[in-house]
């Protein structure tokens, strides 16, 4: 009988249940053996301890949520097959690696609790972990980053919401036990996409006949916007409360990212996909639009009327021809995309509030870009966009009020959203054909980017289905044209306006506009 070659013998291993348990345990083993023996020769070296952990309290009950970690191990080991689990093996390994030479070269001793200050309901689980987890395996957090690492795989399958929900909450324990700094877990985070780009290469779009049921997800739509808009105004009151800038900016990032999965979920309530029900549609429209913050109907209307003036001369904001102004076609560039496009969204509140013959002046009609836009919107809903306007004004005032924010804390935040978004609006277009409907990308990002823009980046395919809901953009891929990388296209598109080589494409009629 011939003998197996170790290859095979692997996949034979990891071909059942009780092996892939087995292989996670014993690759746990070695790895930790190395985790106990750097941690007792590690002195403390840098300081991480930041307003925000101060901020954050110790909840003792939450270590069953740190412990439910080796839940999500059995999970991996039951639900993946021999090839997936030993990807999954390469990639713990190379997380492990980049947080051990984090640990060895910028080794941060966490002021832990002391156990004599802890229920003794609790205690108990608290020495079991001190005995095996010393304070200086602080950055990255090998926890954190084996926990993304686990839920991003476990939420390729079914039940994605539950595993990123589950992944998430047990990396946000390990700041609420007291174990890690804010740093280490964003830390396990680029850790672990880091780790999971090298172990397992990028896959395409599922391929095969395109989907009939075009139904949106109102389901796990109205989940994900109850919990941005909670999430941004929550993010807002913890900025509120720090005392160093540092952790200002730091909070001002995550609710910059929060804030293009918002912009993702309002962009399919202005094409009515997020709800097959108008009313309820139009209603969680006017709550995203609300937190961007903008007037629901009036950008409703602004860009649905983009799909039928796509790269003409009206949008041509990464153009020029011959002859124009080229210092002030970059300012002006340059402005939009540095923050200017959101800043006059957001004035656009109050002027359209107060000044409802604002969008005829002459000042107005006299930039190309600018009439088209408000021209397209009906007069008919002048008086409901004042209205969404007032109630926008209205909530972030009583929100300014409510969570005491300093006018400074508020204006970095803004800030960073300002720049996060308007730098990253227009890029889905840059170097595109000039065609309304063909003149867009399916930019190539990693997935996980995918998933928190909710698909945003198939801007061709959406382009050239405007009624397809967002989960279903990546099985529209058009075969024919090339997916540029998004981070190459955002340094290209940084360059500035270029010399237009092709005409201007037809202006189309606006087809599926509805009041």
């Amino acid at each position: 009988m011939r003998a197996l070659s170790p290859a095979k013998l692997v996949d034979r291993l990891l071909g059942t249940f009780l092996g892939r348990l087995a292989a996670a345990v014993l690759v746990y083993a070695a790895t930790f053996a190395c985790y106990r023996a750097l941690n007792a020769s590690l002195p403390h070296r840098v300081d991480l301890m930041s307003s925000l952990d101060r901020a954050i309290p110790f909840l003792p009950g939450t270590i069953l949520v740190y412990l439910s970690f080796y839940g999500l191990m059995l999970a991996a080991a039951w639900r993946f097959p021999a090839l997936e689990f030993r990807r999954l093996i390469v990639s713990v390994l190379v997380a492990n690696a980049i947080c051990y030479a984090g640990f060895a070269l910028l080794t941060s001793h966490y002021p832990r609790p002391p156990l004599e200050e802890i229920d003794p309901l609790w205690r108990p689980f608290y020495e079991n972990l001190r005995r095996s987890d010393g304070p200086g395996n602080t950055f990255p957090s090998t926890h954190v980053a084996v926990t993304c690492l686990l839920a991003l795989r476990l939420a390729r399958g079914r039940g994605s919401l539950l595993w990123l929900v589950w992944g998430g909450l047990i990396d946000l324990s390990t700041l609420t036990v007291k174990q890690h700094f804010v740093a280490d877990v964003a830390g396990g985070v680029v850790v672990a996409l880091v780790a999971e780009a090298i172990a397992f290469p990028r896959e395409r779009a599922a391929e095969g006949e395109r989907p009939t049921d075009l139904r949106p997800r109102h389901r796990l739509n109205a989940a994900l916007a109850v919990f941005v808009v909670a999430a941004t105004f929550s993010l807002q009151a913890i900025a509120a409360r720090q005392t160093s800038w540092a952790a200002v900016v730091f909070v001002g990032v995550i609710h910059a990212a929060l804030m293009m999965t918002l912009y993702s979920l309002l962009h399919e309530a202005w094409h009515r996909l997020f709800d097959s029900r108008p009313g309820v549609n139009d209603a969680f429209g006017f709550l995203l639009a609300a937190a961007f913050p903008c007037s629901f109907t009036f950008l409703r209307a602004c860009h649905l009327g983009h799909h039928g003036r796509n790269r003409t001369d009206s949008e041509m904001f990464d153009l020029y021809y011959e002859g124009d102004r080229t210092v002030r076609k970059r300012a002006y560039f340059y402005f939009l995309y540095m923050g200017g496009l959101w800043l006059s969204i957001a004035f656009s509140n109050v002027i359209l509030l107060l000044w409802e013959g604002f969008c005829r002046t002459k000042l107005l009609q006299s930039s190309t870009s600018a009439a088209a836009m408000v021209n397209g919107v009906p007069r008919s809903l002048v008086r409901r966009v004042r209205l969404e306007c007032l109630g926008v004004i209205a909530l972030h005032a009583l929100m300014f009020w409510a969570l005491d924010l300093r006018l400074s804390t508020w204006a970095v935040l803004w800030a960073i959203h300002a720049v996060s978004w308007s730098s990253q609006n227009y890029i889905t277009h840059t170097g595109s054909p000039r065609h309304v409907t063909e003149g867009a990308h399916n930019l190539a990002t990693h997935w996980v980017h995918e998933r928190a823009v909710l698909n945003f980046n198939w801007h061709l395919a959406h382009h050239q289905n405007p009624g397809v809901p967002w989960h279903l953009l990546p099985r529209f891929d058009d075969p024919a044209r090339e997916r540029p990388g998004y981070l190459a296209t955002f340094a290209r598109f940084w360059r500035g306006p270029r010399l237009a080589t092709e005409p201007s494409p037809r202006v189309e009629e606006n087809t599926f506009f509805s009041v």
